[in-house]
């Protein structure tokens, strides 16, 4: 029979070789982009590739963790700001919100903005979710086109995004874009 006191150290020890793995994840993305090698992440966590794969079985689920946070301070912020008086006004904010949280790897943006576009439940299905409630809120107080979906606004997003993850996120070029995308979401 197994050491009672060495099954509760396993899980203590998974999670101290996620957050390892996320640790040294956050560092070679923010090098070399999301594209970093999974392989040279695994090694510099000093985990093999199986392990690194227990944890995070793609990408994609490896950039969510890190994410994981700031996904949900998007829907947290959309969910309230639907709330608005003027919730047009409040979808520009998020937007200038989302920008900021996920410019932080070259190649963040695309996998948010993948995920939050594939119907599997989780934090950015959670987001997409409270943005359509936000839009609608804005949509219903005829300040944004009502031809618009929660999708559109995330590829708009998304796009905005990938332009700050290359320009260092400089941000009177996103405010400018921002403004420049918001001008055509609006209704006139």
């Amino acid at each position: 029979m197994a050491d009672p006191a060495a099954r509760r150290r396993k899980p203590a020890d998974a999670r101290a070789t996620h957050k390892r793995i996320l640790k040294v994840a956050d560092a070679a993305f923010a090098e070399h982009g999301t594209g970093a090698s999974l392989n040279e992440i695994a090694q510099r966590a000093k985990v093999g590739a199986g392990t690194l794969y227990r944890h995070f079985p793609n990408r994609e689920a490896l950039v969510a963790g890190l994410l994981a946070d700031r996904v949900a301070t998007l829907a947290t912020q959309a969910r309230k700001l639907a709330k608005s008086a003027d919730a047009g006004t409040a979808l520009v904010e998020w937007l200038h919100t989302f920008v900021d949280r996920v410019a932080v790897y070259r190649g963040a943006s695309a996998s948010i903005v993948d995920s939050a576009l594939d119907p599997v439940p989780g934090p950015v299905a959670e987001m997409r979710t409270e943005l359509a409630g936000l839009l609608k809120s804005a949509q219903e107080q005829g300040s944004v086109r009502a031809e618009l979906t929660a999708d559109d606004v995330l590829l708009l997003a998304g796009g905005i995004t990938w332009v700050a993850e290359r320009t260092l996120r400089e941000s009177r070029n996103t405010a400018r874009l921002i403004d420049a995308v918001t001008v055509g979401l609006r209704t006139h």
